[in-house]
């Protein structure tokens, strides 16, 4: 009895993991359809420098508008590079 309903969560779980699995992986698949691979790293390389740019402004107190223009030139930049 306590195996079976082990089971059934764990059915349970598992069909709930492939559901949000594709509602996060649709988008990112449909991404890579629609973009080139060049564009696709450039916009995570923009966002991972976003990102690290913005913990760096929470330690040292930088204006924002500065964070934003230093991601758009290294985009650019890395545009360019690729």
């Amino acid at each position: 009895m306590v195996l079976k309903s082990l089971l059934r969560t764990f059915t349970a779980s598992v069909s709930v993991s492939k559901i949000m699995l594709s509602f996060i992986a649709a988008p990112i698949r449909n991404l890579f359809l629609k973009f080139s691979f060049s564009e696709v790293v450039s916009l995570i390389a923009y966002f991972s420098f976003f990102s690290v740019l913005q913990l760096i402004q929470s330690v040292i107190k930088i204006n924002s508008e500065k964070v934003l223009a230093v991601c758009t030139m290294l985009l650019v930049y890395g545009g360019y590079l690729l």
